[in-house]
């Protein structure tokens, strides 16, 4: 019942589909504590960042010299996650002020292509591999 009152509609989902917990593991060397790698080699990983959602993840693409991270519902733009600034509804801001601080640490930490679904620039950044601009950081 309180899934259908979050928006969450079961009823139309195909009967095949069968959504399973994510079995988060910790990670070294980087700024996400956990997540849970989706390929074999690891180059392609799920993370946890609440904020939007409780359970909001994004995903992080090894892509050589960068990293790609198709952030969803993160923050609507670059510019506010760069910013920390939380925009949309969040049912806790001290969450999501952390999951952006982690985002701009893993770009800190390497070149990053950031991919929030609602930014515009999105499309472009990823075509042309435009990492975030951490300079002001």
């Amino acid at each position: 019942m309180s899934g259908a009152l979050l928006g969450y509609l079961p009823s139309r989902w195909p009967r095949w589909f069968d959504p399973q917990p994510l079995a988060w593991q910790p990670l070294r060397g980087g700024p996400f504590a956990s997540g849970m790698p989706l390929t074999t080699a690891g180059d392609v990983v799920v993370v946890p960042t609440p904020g939007h959602t409780p359970n909001h993840v994004s995903v992080v693409v090894d892509d050589g010299d960068r990293q790609i991270v198709l952030a969803g519902d993160t923050s609507y733009t670059e510019r506010a996650m760069l910013d920390g600034a939380v925009d949309g509804v969040s049912p806790s801001e001290t969450t999501a002020l952390a999951t952006l601080a982690t985002l701009r640490t893993a770009c800190t930490v390497r070149p990053t292509v950031y991919l929030p679904t609602h930014d515009p620039a999105s499309a472009e950044r990823l075509h042309r591999r435009y990492t975030a601009r951490t300079s002001n950081l």
